[in-house]
């Protein structure tokens, strides 16, 4: 991974993908490639319908895995998630309940570190006003062209 990049500052990353700037060891995962800034956008919606199974295969990822979430997608999850713990609340389902009332905590925290607070609601709209904020934001690096970060080489 010869051009493997910190997410931070774009420094070059030696072959244990250790930033030497910020002193930091990343996942492969994690890396920038050219000292590009990661995309925020999402490409993939989570569309949640009443299927129960899929409802479950979105939300049974590992509150690890919902802290390398991109923000954007943690809205979306989080409507999956409120709107599965209604469900179960309805059908007097005790444990499926629970289970999603953990994971709206989960996602809600995360939110709340990230963001300093989250909806109240997630409606269409709050869902569409975000992702115009991060295609905007992002347009706006493209523009004035600070999608790349500064290189540093440090021997």
């Amino acid at each position: 991974m010869d051009n493997a990049t910190c997410k931070y500052c774009g420094t070059y990353l030696d072959k244990s993908l250790h930033c030497p700037y910020c002193d930091l060891t990343f996942s492969s995962e994690e890396i920038c490639f050219n000292s590009e800034r990661q995309t925020q956008m999402i490409y993939e919606i989570p569309m949640i319908r009443e299927n129960e199974h899929l409802i479950f295969e979105l939300m049974s990822r590992s509150t690890e895995d919902l802290l390398n979430e991109k923000t954007l997608t943690l809205y979306y999850l989080l409507r999956a998630a409120r709107k599965a713990k209604d469900i179960f609340f309805r059908e007097k389902d005790q444990e499926r309940f629970t289970f999603f009332t953990k994971k709206n905590f989960i996602i809600e925290n995360i939110l709340l570190e990230r963001e300093g607070c989250f909806p109240l609601s997630v409606s269409d709209a709050f869902l569409r006003k975000k992702q115009e904020e991060v295609q905007k934001f992002e347009n706006n690096l493209v523009f004035k062209n600070r999608q790349k970060m500064s290189v540093l080489k440090i021997q």
